[in-house]
C-alpha cells in the first residue's frame, strides 16, 4: 500500500492519478433544494405504489455498462474519462483514462475482493470493498462500497421502509446494507432525487441530474453530484453512454498484470 500512495502522490503533480482513481466511483453532491426528474409517473401517488414503480423501472437489470467523465474539485479540479461496467449481483469493473486514451487505472470487485492497477507502473495490487482510497498527501479517504452504492444505486432496493413526506418527495430509509441509508424518491416521476448514505465515520451525499432515457424501459441520469463533509470534496459524473445488459466477458474482472 506505502508504493501504491507513494506513487499516486507524486502522480498529483503532473495530472492527478491519484484523484482520477476515485473519480472513478466517486459519482456525487448534495444541493439544498434537490434536482427535479422531468420524467412523468402516471399511477397513484401513494408510498406504497411510487416505490413499486421506482423498483420496477430498474429489476430488469443484468448487466450496466457506463462512459463519461469525472470531475473532482477540491483545492484544484481533477479530470479524466471513466468507464464503468456492472454485471448481476456483485460484480463492478472501472477503468480511467486520460489524454489520448491513456489508461491510468483500471481494477474490479467481485464479492467484495478485487484489484487495482496501474498499467504505466506495471503495478497492482489488492482490493476489497472495506477498503479506503487515499486522496493526496493529507491521507483524505474514500470509502469504496459508498461510492459503489451511490452511482448504481437501484440494486439499493430491498429492505427500505417509508419514513415521511418531504414536499413532492417520499423518504424511504434503510439500515440493513452495513450503513444508513436515506434515499428520496420524487412523488410525481417516481424517480430518486437524493441519497444519503451515513456511518458512523463519514457521510456521503449524492444528487441525480438530467434523467434520460437509455432504452424503451431504462431511464438514467445523465449527472450524478456528490459531497463528503469531512474532506470537503466535491465529485461530479457526466454520463455520456449507457448501455443496459449487454454480455459481459469476464476478462472485465480479472488483472491483467
Amino acid at each position: 500500500m506505502a508504493h501504491f500512495l507513494n506513487y499516486l502522490g507524486l502522480y498529483l503533480l503532473d495530472k492527478a492519478l491519484r484523484f482520477k482513481i476515485v473519480l472513478l466511483f466517486l459519482p456525487v453532491i448534495f444541493a439544498s433544494c434537490g434536482p427535479k426528474p422531468q420524467i412523468q409517473y402516471i399511477g397513484p401517488q401513494t408510498p406504497e405504489a411510487v416505490w413499486r414503480a421506482y423498483t420496477a423501472r430498474f429489476q430488469d437489470i443484468n448487466s450496466l455498462a457506463l462512459s463519461g467523465s469525472f470531475s473532482i474539485f477540491n483545492q484544484k479540479t481533477y479530470e479524466c474519462k471513466l468507464q464503468l461496467i456492472y454485471a448481476a449481483p456483485d460484480s463492478f469493473a472501472f477503468l480511467a483514462e486520460g489524454p489520448l486514451g491513456v489508461d491510468l487505472a483500471r481494477g474490479a470487485l467481485v464479492g467484495g475482493l478485487g484489484f487495482w492497477e496501474i498499467p504505466r507502473e506495471n503495478y497492482s495490487e489488492q482490493l476489497d470493498s472495506g477498503d479506503q482510497i487515499f486522496l493526496g498527501e493529507d491521507e483524505t479517504s474514500i470509502d469504496i462500497e459508498k461510492l459503489l452504492g451511490a452511482i448504481f444505486f437501484f440494486r439499493l432496493s430491498e429492505g427500505f421502509i417509508y419514513e415521511k413526506q418531504v414536499d413532492s418527495r417520499f423518504v424511504y430509509t434503510n439500515n440493513n446494507y452495513g450503513h444508513f441509508y436515506r434515499l428520496e424518491i420524487s412523488r410525481d416521476s417516481a424517480m430518486p432525487i437524493r441519497l444519503t448514505i451515513i456511518d458512523p465515520i463519514d457521510s456521503l451525499y449524492v444528487e441525480y441530474y438530467d434523467w434520460s432515457p437509455i432504452s424503451d424501459n431504462l431511464v438514467f441520469p445523465g449527472r450524478i453530484r456528490a459531497f463528503t463533509p469531512s474532506t470537503k470534496i466535491t465529485a461530479e459524473y457526466h454520463n455520456k453512454r449507457a448501455k443496459k445488459n449487454l454480455e459481459i466477458h469476464g476478462s472485465f474482472f480479472s488483472p491483467k498484470l
